[in-house]
C-alpha cells in the first residue's frame, strides 16, 4: 500500500470536517496518516474516538501556517493537502491520484478539482465554476502540465520540493498560488487530472462570495507585487459563463470585487475566446458542477 500523509487545515471541528475524516477512513490501498491542523484555536473536544493515525495539531492564524505545520509533521514523502469541507466519494481516489503522480517521475505534485452537490445553491455553483475555470487557466500543456494546483486538493512530493514552505504572510486568498509561482520559477512541474474531483460540501452566500473576492484579490495583488513579471492571463479568474445565465450576476459581482482589490482594472482583462468557453462548458457540466 502507498504511504501518504494527509494535511487538513481547519478552523473548527464541525460536521464537514468529520465527514472529510470519515471519507479518508474509507480509502483503499493506501496507508494514511492524517494531520488536522486547527488555526488559530484548537477546539476543546475529545478526539480519542478517531483512529490513532489521525492527529490533531495547532498553528498560527492562516491556512498557510497550518499547511507548514502539517508539512513538518508529515512522515511520508507524498503529502495530500485537503480542505476540511471536502469529502472523497471514490474509495480509490487517493490511490488513483498517487498513481497519477508516480506516472510523472519528473513532477513535484499533482492534483484534481472540485465538484459540488446537485442541490447546491446558485452562488456555490458559480464559485465552483470560477475555481475550476482558474484551474483550467493554469494548464499549459497537452499532457495537462500546469502552472498551479488547487490548494484544497493537491498531492506534493516532499523529496522534490525540498525545504520549500508556504508563505505565511498570506492568511487567506489565493494562499497556495504564490507557492506555485515560486516553485515554477525553479522549474518544478505539476500536473492536473480533471477526472479526479473531490466533493466540496460547504455552501456559500453572496456575502461569502464577495469576502472571497476581496481576500483573493488582495492575495493576487500581493503575489504580483512580489513577482512583477507574471502573466495576468494566467493568474486571474475572469470568465464569462455563456451556458448558464443564472450564474452571471454572482460571477460578475465576484470579478468586479476581485478586480478592485487586485488593483487590476477591467480594461486590462483579456477574456478567453468564446470557443474555449464552449469546451469549458462541456467539461464543467460533465465533470464538475452537475455531478
Amino acid at each position: 500500500m502507498t504511504p501518504i500523509s494527509v494535511v487538513i487545515p481547519a478552523i473548527r471541528y464541525d460536521s464537514e470536517l468529520q465527514s472529510c475524516l470519515r471519507s479518508l477512513m474509507n480509502q483503499k490501498n493506501v496507508d494514511l496518516e492524517v494531520w488536522v491542523v486547527f488555526n488559530p484555536i484548537k477546539p476543546s473536544i475529545d478526539f480519542t474516538a478517531w483512529p490513532k493515525w489521525i492527529h490533531f495539531e495547532l498553528s498560527k492564524k492562516g491556512v498557510n501556517s497550518a499547511r507548514n505545520v502539517g508539512l513538518s509533521k508529515s512522515s511520508r514523502d507524498l503529502v495530500l493537502f485537503l480542505d476540511s469541507d471536502c469529502e472523497i466519494v471514490d474509495a480509490n481516489h487517493i490511490e488513483k491520484l498517487a498513481y497519477f503522480l508516480e506516472s510523472k517521475p519528473q513532477a513535484s505534485g499533482a492534483g484534481g478539482g472540485y465538484q459540488t452537490a446537485k442541490a447546491a445553491n446558485t452562488t456555490t455553483l458559480a464559485y465552483n465554476y470560477l475555481q475550476m475555470q482558474w484551474l483550467r487557466q493554469q494548464i499549459v500543456g497537452s499532457d495537462f502540465s500546469s502552472q498551479a494546483l488547487i490548494g484544497g486538493h493537491m498531492l506534493l512530493k516532499k523529496s522534490k520540493i525540498g525545504s520549500e514552505k508556504f508563505d505565511e504572510n498570506i492568511i487567506f486568498g489565493g494562499a497556495e498560488k504564490e507557492f506555485f509561482v515560486r516553485l515554477g520559477q525553479q522549474s518544478h512541474l505539476f500536473y492536473v487530472d480533471l477526472n479526479l474531483n473531490v466533493l466540496h460540501t460547504s455552501e456559500i452566500s453572496r456575502k461569502d462570495l464577495l469576502k472571497k473576492a476581496k481576500a483573493q484579490g488582495e492575495g493576487d495583488f500581493y503575489i504580483k507585487s512580489r513577482n512583477p513579471g507574471l502573466m495576468s492571463a494566467r493568474t486571474t479568474y475572469f470568465v464569462k459563463p455563456y451556458f448558464d445565465s443564472s450564474w452571471s450576476e454572482d460571477i460578475n459581482s465576484y470579478q468586479s470585487e476581485f478586480s478592485k482589490y487586485s488593483k487590476q482594472g477591467s480594461k486590462k482583462v483579456n477574456f478567453i475566446k468564446k470557443f474555449v468557453y464552449s469546451m469549458i462548458e462541456h467539461l464543467m457540466i460533465s465533470q464538475s458542477s452537475r455531478d
